[in-house]
């Protein structure tokens, strides 16, 4: 792929960041009333061990507001005040193991369910647990997933809001990310921040700036490698603790979703106006600017989004697991990517739209490499051999 070595730039991690994480919004999909109820009463909310729950996880930080979807509506306004994966979850996926007993409660109709074995906030009270039918060598088994990832929030308000609201002027993205969900797997949904004070309008909400955090990165890599230690009991295998970003990626229950996630977060704890006026943006809206994870666009999904509507600019970014390099040092072309995202365009007809491919790679830089071809398409790549305990 043509390019020129004028377009290739280094940003090296360890140097000084400039923010931190702005706060962002997002919906908590809720898989039913029961759960919903639970959910507002104990001011928590629980994500499924399924790759979209690890993602929700991973992707939704301290600091950040949520509210709750469930059938049509918004429920409530909650700051995030802490997340955990709980101990009895922490160190192996114990359900699939055996670890941790399934417990079976009786409904007012005398029906059988499966509860999550762990209380909520050390309560008795407990989620119903999401129940799918599986082939299993040919015969349908339940499967029951359980809510090992948790985040506890801070009540603010209680409003229920219809889904009318997805038609005033300013929720544009809440509407096109709603309506086509045809993946009820998902587990969240992030729209415009200023969302909030268009649902909650007795308040004025501002974010705040909050630590780039990857802990739980590598617990959940980590978690994973335990799974398949345990799993494929080879003689004499010992479980090793992954570190670097290319150990834990392909570990983790979603190689694509998980670099989605610590994508996001580093570009934006180092993004400065020198690689915003890089990237096409205006060079004064450092602070302007929204990173948002998977979001409808014309023509498709596209992973992460970054975007000012201040001066109508929009970033669209494909999250490959693919190196973003060839052996050669020179740049994939475009036709081992999805043809789609060539055609990738903002909802917004009067946004300008800027497209970029990311991955991972070992280019042994200690950062991101960044480079453009004469298409004008940018491309991201991070180490993938530093360790995430490190940044």
């Amino acid at each position: 792929m043509e390019r020129s070595e004028l377009d290739r730039k280094t940003v090296l991690f360890k140097d000084k960041l400039l923010k931190g994480l702005k706060s962002k919004y997002y919906l908590v999909i809720v898989s039913n009333l029961e759960n919903l109820d639970l959910c507002i009463n104990h001011a928590i909310a629980g994500f499924p061990e399924t790759k979209e729950g690890q993602w929700a996880f991973l992707d939704i930080n301290v600091g950040d507001y949520v509210s709750f979807y469930y059938n049509g509506k918004i429920f409530g306004l909650f700051m995030v005040e802490d997340k955990k994966i709980e101990n009895e979850y922490k160190n192996r996926i114990a359900i699939s193991l055996g670890n941790i007993p399934e417990i079976i409660k009786i409904d007012d109709n005398g029906k059988e369910r499966f509860v999550d074995p762990i209380g909520l906030r050390g309560s008795n009270d407990k989620w119903t647990a999401i129940t799918r039918v599986k082939k299993v060598n040919g015969v349908k088994t339940n499967i029951h997933k359980f809510f090992p990832f948790r985040l506890y929030l801070n009540p603010i308000d209680n409003v229920k809001n219809e889904a009318y609201f997805i038609y005033k002027k300013g929720m544009e993205r809440l509407g096109v990310n709603l309506i086509p969900r045809n993946n009820m797997a998902k587990s969240h949904i992030q729209v415009p921040f200023d969302n909030i004070n268009i649902f909650f309008s007795k308040y004025l909400v501002k974010p705040s700036y909050n630590n780039l955090n990857l802990e739980y990165f590598m617990l959940c890599g980590n978690r994973h490698e335990i799974r398949n230690t345990y799993e494929k009991n080879k003689k004499g295998k010992t479980f090793k603790v992954l570190e670097t970003i290319g150990e834990i990626a392909p570990k983790s229950q979603s190689n694509e979703h998980y670099l989605q996630a610590l994508i996001k977060k580093l570009l934006e704890a180092y993004m400065s106006e020198e690689l915003l006026t890089y990237f096409g943006f205006d060079s004064n809206s450092t602070f302007d600017v929204e990173y948002f994870s998977e979001q409808r666009v014309e023509a498709g999904n596209a992973d992460l989004i970054i975007t000012c509507d201040k001066t109508k600019t929009e970033l669209i970014i494909e999250v490959k697991k693919v190196n973003v390099f060839e052996d050669n040092n020179e740049l994939i072309g475009l036709t081992k990517i999805d043809q789609k995202f060539q055609n990738y365009y903002s909802i917004f007809p009067d946004n300008k739209t800027i497209r970029a491919i990311a991955g991972q790679g070992p280019n042994k830089t200690n950062g991101i490499i960044l480079d453009k071809n004469s298409d004008g398409v940018y491309y991201i790549e991070i180490d993938s051999s530093i360790k995430l305990g490190w940044i």
